[in-house]
């Protein structure tokens, strides 16, 4: 006996399938909203501080669009309904924030962006009063850079250490314990790494070998750099 099999359209199956995965896809959306839904004090609550776009996030703080560092209590914000706003650093950009990352003490707050510039805040002087009761100045260091920043990152082992990566294919390397500012040093940063075919999107240490550092280059993607040599 003979079978006989029913010819298949191709297209058409595809089709077929495209529709089952897109009405899954809408099934696990709504679910996962129904959840959201019914904890959105536990899980989502919105923090209106910005008038512009956020671009850089760090537990806890962030910078966007609006040239602001602003330092937010996550615990107000999520579970406080007193609307209370959070602390805005007196020091700001020139333009948009691109990266900002608090040190491991928890009391100098590190941002830099499209203004060619590296600020290091120390927090713990935003609440410390300054002369005649004013607000004492929390920026401690300004670095200059001759291109956008787009990254930061810094050292586990030493609070002082951080890098850079920035648009013209450079990582520098800074050690607030050598320099004081840029106004005092031309050059207060060593280049530990640097690309002539692509920007530097994105910089980090290596969590325990702190001499490796891994960047994310436009053209040839992950690298790693060992900053004893200073090339890759």
């Amino acid at each position: 006996m003979t079978h006989r099999y029913k010819p298949i359209n191709l297209i058409h199956y595809l089709h077929d399938e495209a529709l089952k995965c897109n009405q899954w896809n809408s099934n696990r959306s709504k679910y996962l909203q129904h959840r959201f839904d019914l904890h959105t004090k536990l899980y989502c609550q919105d923090g209106n501080a910005h008038s512009g776009c956020v671009n850089a996030l760090d537990f806890s703080s962030d910078g966007g669009d609006d040239k602001r560092v602003v330092i937010w209590n996550m615990a107000e914000t999520l579970f406080n309904e007193s609307n209370r706003m959070p602390t805005s650093l007196k020091a700001t950009h020139l333009s948009n924030i691109f990266s900002i990352k608090f040190d491991h003490d928890n009391r100098r707050v590190i941002s830099a962006g499209n203004d060619e510039q590296i600020l290091v805040h120390d927090i713990e002087k935003q609440h410390q009063g300054g002369p005649n009761g004013s607000h004492a100045d929390e920026l401690v260091d300004v670095f200059l850079e001759s291109s956008p920043v787009n990254s930061l990152s810094v050292q586990s082992q030493h609070n002082d250490v951080f890098i850079a990566a920035t648009e013209d294919g450079h990582i520098h390397l800074y050690d607030l314990r050598s320099v004081s500012s840029a106004a005092a040093h031309d050059q207060p940063s060593i280049v530990v790494a640097e690309s002539f075919d692509g920007s530097f999107h994105s910089c980090t240490f290596h969590p325990q070998q702190t001499c490796l550092i891994a960047t994310a280059n436009a053209r040839r993607g992950i690298e790693l750099y060992d900053t004893r040599l200073c090339k890759r």
